[in-house]
């Protein structure tokens, strides 16, 4: 359907002047049966604004879909991805083209697309810059303060709306007026705007990290190791690691997912190493005792953190406490959790022998991918696995 046919459906329907038409249909009424039809994806937000306040029931409808498809368990959900045909989308298209809805609705509306999945992600960036922007943050910072068990999907989402808000400019090298503003966010008393300034950081990180193309389609590379960006993200990594154990768990979820990425651009030292992951088994137990809704972060950045020998690392045999916690985590199903399980194992030397260890770390390597990650490289070197073993099991991410 060509926008001059879209553009002409939307305003018979929002008119009522269209085929089959019965006189107590109103906009949902002749909409819904369209909802999961990819050819009316456009149609549909169009018809909400030229239906001026007529548009309520089909936003609610929405937010009601929203809602619903958020409560159900991750194995009933569709498979991840972008959709034109979510009602997340519907819905962001809709107030994107600032559909006139009364205030609470439209805020219930702006929840609901706070706390969409972040692997399905829609495109709510335009909702933060057009007329229901302001509302959009003031829900966004309530949503976030009050979240625990859903923090990161909220942090994914405001990433995500917030840009330009946030001062996240997209480029390799950073523009002075984005560390400035990161700067001053990862500076400040105020927690929320700690957390803000965390997200940006981990997003420019992401970024720098990811060889793909500048906002202008030229061409990048990933920065050398002494480049001002590498040293500005080894700053934020100084900034937001001892965020980490906040008492707020929308700054600790948000402090820890930028340390996972501002990690790999730290230049670590073994005391550095020793400290940092010493306090990490603990806060580990913490976030999975408290169910946060984050707690794969702490083995993602245990994971993260150079590997040095378990005789510099200096840890005495773990309680037992420990012991039975870390081999939990080892049988869980996310990559994530095994391979922090299985770091833990080696430096802390009762959990398991070095030899089932081997026995893991090439396990996981044939289970997860032929290319191995980091920590895989060094434990298999550092467990001493013969020379073609230790090949098999680390190659170069």
């Amino acid at each position: 359907m060509n926008q001059c046919y879209r553009t002409l459906a939307a305003r018979a329907i929002a008119e009522g002047h269209h085929p089959d038409r019965e006189d107590t249909a109103d906009l949902l009424g002749v909409l819904k049966p369209h909802l999961d039809d990819e050819t009316w994806s456009e149609v549909v937000p169009l018809a909400a604004v030229l239906s001026g306040r007529q548009a309520q029931p089909l936003i609610l409808e929405l937010t009601n879909r929203c809602r619903n498809r958020a409560s159900q368990p991750r194995r009933t959900r569709r498979a991840p991805g972008a959709s034109n045909t979510s009602p997340a989308a519907l819905l962001a298209a809709c107030l994107s083209d600032e559909v006139q809805i009364p205030p609470e609705p439209l805020k219930e509306a702006l929840k609901q697309l706070l706390h969409w999945p972040n692997a399905e992600r829609v495109d709510g960036a335009r909702i933060g810059t057009a007329r229901y922007g302001g509302m959009l943050y003031e829900v966004a910072c309530e949503e976030l303060r009050k979240s625990s068990g859903t923090a990161m999907i909220v942090a994914g989402n405001i990433v995500n709306m917030f840009k330009g808000q946030m001062g996240i400019d997209l480029t390799v090298p950073f523009p002075p007026a984005t560390v400035r503003a990161i700067d001053a966010k990862l500076d400040s008393d105020e927690p929320l705007t700690k957390t803000i300034g965390c997200l940006a950081a981990m997003e420019l990180a992401w970024y720098a990290s990811t060889p793909l193309q500048n906002r202008d389609n030229s061409q990048r590379d990933i920065p050398g190791a002494e480049s001002e960006t590498v040293l500005k993200l080894r700053e934020w990594n100084g900034k937001v690691l001892p965020l980490r154990n906040s008492c707020e768990p929308y700054l600790e979820c948000a402090a820890l997912w930028a340390a996972v990425w501002t990690s790999a651009f730290r230049d670590w030292t073994t005391e550095d190493i020793r400290s940092t992951f010493s306090s990490l088994v603990p806060l580990w137990m913490s976030v999975q005792s408290r169910r946060v809704g984050y707690q794969y972060l702490v083995p993602w950045l245990i994971k993260e953190v150079p590997m040095i020998r378990k005789s510099d690392m200096r840890l005495g045999p773990a309680p037992a406490g420990v012991v039975e916690f870390i081999r939990a985590q080892a049988e869980r199903e996310d990559r994530f959790n095994v391979a922090g399980a299985t770091i833990c194992a080696y430096y802390m030397g009762n959990i398991w022998a070095d030899e089932e260890i081997k026995e893991r770390v090439l396990a996981y390597r044939e289970r997860e991918s032929p290319e191995a990650e980091p920590w895989v490289i060094e434990l298999a070197n550092l467990l001493g696995l013969p020379r073609h073993e230790a090949r098999a099991a680390a190659t170069e991410k």
